[in-house]
């Protein structure tokens, strides 16, 4: 992958895998099966970065069902070393960043966990 997973992100890869609730999809590495691109961070990476250009700092996290998708943008490191959780869409030529969503993944997973609590209320 040509990148050093952040220690949350080893943690959730090895403890959680991937994880799903109510809709929401976070990606997550399965090594056996690296042809199914949906749900998978490392499959989803290596074709859109061969087929789409997708930076090599970039690795697919989840994808908000309207173009939009998150990434774990390793080129924005945090005091930790953590990456930050950016949001961007492919406009047919490159891939453009529209916002930075959270600081890193333990923030994002926090963000939509809140958001879908609320929405359940």
């Amino acid at each position: 992958m040509g990148i050093k997973f952040s220690k949350q992100c080893l943690e959730f890869y090895e403890i959680l895998g991937y994880l799903s609730f109510y809709g929401n999809e976070i990606f997550g590495i399965d090594p056996d099966d690296l042809d199914i691109l949906e749900g998978d961070s490392v499959a989803y990476a290596l074709n859109d970065r061969r087929e789409y250009n997708l930076s090599a700092k970039w690795i697919p996290l989840y994808n908000f069902d309207d173009g939009y998708m998150a990434y774990l943008d390793y080129s924005q490191l945090n005091s930790e070393g953590e990456s930050a959780i950016i949001m961007a869409i492919y406009n047919g030529d490159e891939y453009i960043i529209t916002e930075k969503v959270a600081e890193d993944l333990e923030d994002f997973l926090l963000q939509l966990v809140q958001e879908q609590l609320s929405t359940n209320k």
